[in-house]
């Protein structure tokens, strides 16, 4: 019981940066498409 209430905050540790690495990609190509426009 207790090792499953841990592995439960392990998970919802993890979640947190597995959302900001996926932001990040998008943020990322956010800029350099904005980058893009600027210069056109």
């Amino acid at each position: 019981m207790k090792n499953a209430a841990k592995d439960k905050k392990v998970l919802f540790a993890k979640l947190p940066v597995l959302f900001v690495k996926a932001n990040w990609i998008f943020i990322f190509k956010f800029i350099q498409s904005i980058q893009l426009f600027i210069k056109t």
